[in-house]
């Protein structure tokens, strides 16, 4: 089994420091390190000789950004953002193929499905476009056509 990256919560810092006891070890030999948006915990964790120096040197304690399961974790504000700036430079070129549309949409990496009420408004498209047997490369039909 291969782990990219873990995120879990927990309601006290004292139920968090429990589980990343639990997880430090197994973190440790995968060559992984544990980061947190809690200073307090991330002092707790230094003092029981937890590994907190974090590989990438652009991220450091108290930074407000970070890469966690494919999306920016914006730490001090503890929420989820997506970097959509190549996908608007990919679709800028504007093609308007079954192909290209297929290409865009393999782009987007969401493995929580955080962003599914938008992504599958494609896939219903694609769906169509099979449906009405659309070539690969045959120019999209406009809107109501």
């Amino acid at each position: 089994m291969y782990v990219d990256d873990w995120i879990t919560g927990q309601d006290t810092r004292e139920e968090a420091l429990l589980i990343s006891l639990h997880a430090e070890n197994i973190m440790k030999e995968a060559g992984m390190e544990m980061i947190s948006n809690d200073t307090t915990l991330m002092c707790q964790w230094a003092a029981k000789g937890f590994d907190t120096y974090l590989v990438d040197t652009s991220v450091s304690l108290g930074s407000n950004k970070t890469k966690v399961l494919g999306l920016a974790w914006q730490t001090l504000d503890d929420c989820l953002t997506l970097d959509t700036k190549g996908l608007l430079e990919f679709i800028s070129t504007n093609k308007n193929t079954k192909r290209f549309l297929l290409q865009a949409i393999g782009k987007i990496f969401d493995p929580l499905g955080l962003i599914s009420p938008f992504t599958i408004r494609m896939k219903c498209l694609i769906q169509e476009l099979w449906k009405n047997k659309m070539n690969w490369d045959e120019d999209l039909p406009q809107k109501g056509g």
